[in-house]
């Protein structure tokens, strides 16, 4: 804000400074300073600095421009990012819970084994008859828990993987957020170089104001060099 006020200051006393030089040039005879070389020279740098202002005008919304879009582009990966690993946490819990419920499906199945084993042990002697029948049924009892087992086992194996799925797009999703704060600092940087690009317009516009103070000193030596001899010559 204080340079931009600056700046307008600068303007200011830059063209009230033209003015006078004019009027000065314009009051005064001679081919040199007459007044259509005069505005000639001034519409000519006024389309000059009209021209360079419109340029540089153009090539900041340019890049302003290009910059909100590639801000708006980051931040859409960045919310689908987000949104893919909490579908992917939600699907690990899902695989956990699954994995717990078997787990304990397996161990009620290896109790009912052991209890069943151990009342065909107690009633061995009593029940000599009935012994191949709970053979059978501890042989069933064998392939359900064989068989539980290799569930607990198939889905052991399918967490596993789950994690390691889980593990790479986590991986990704990092590697996708190094490159997102890369591009937010190549923006900067962009957004930086327009600042310093606007800084040297500004030098060049003090170096400008210099130019003109120091033509306008030079007219004024002039002035006086002049009234000293038209006083030597009404003498």
């Amino acid at each position: 804000m204080k340079v931009n006020t600056r700046t307008s200051q600068v303007t200011a006393e830059r063209d009230e400074l033209e003015r006078d030089v004019e009027q000065l040039c314009m009051s005064r005879g001679g081919h040199m300073f007459s007044s259509s070389y005069v505005l000639a020279q001034r519409l000519q740098f006024l389309e000059a600095e009209v021209k360079q202002q419109r340029l540089a005008l153009r090539s900041v919304t340019t890049q302003r421009d290009g910059l909100q879009e590639d801000i708006l582009q980051i931040r859409s990966s960045k919310r689908q990012a987000d949104q893919g690993w909490q579908a992917e946490q939600q699907r690990a819990c899902e695989l956990e819970r699954q994995l717990s419920f078997f787990q304990a499906s397996s161990a009620a199945a290896i109790a009912d084994r052991d209890s069943a084993v151990y009342e065909a042990r107690t009633c061995k002697a009593e029940l000599e008859v009935e012994l191949s029948d709970a053979k059978s049924s501890n042989e069933a009892l064998q392939q359900q828990l064989q068989a539980v087992r290799e569930e607990a086992s198939a889905l052991q194996q399918q967490l596993v993987d789950a994690r390691q799925q889980s593990q790479e797009q986590v991986k990704e999703l990092r590697a996708a957020n190094a490159a997102l704060h890369a591009q937010l600092d190549e923006a900067e940087q962009t957004l930086q170089q327009a600042v310093r690009d606007k800084i040297g317009v500004m030098e060049e516009l003090s170096q400008a104001q210099a130019m003109q103070e120091e033509q306008l000193h030079i007219i004024q030596q002039l002035e006086a060099r002049n009234n000293q001899l038209k006083w030597r010559l009404s003498r």
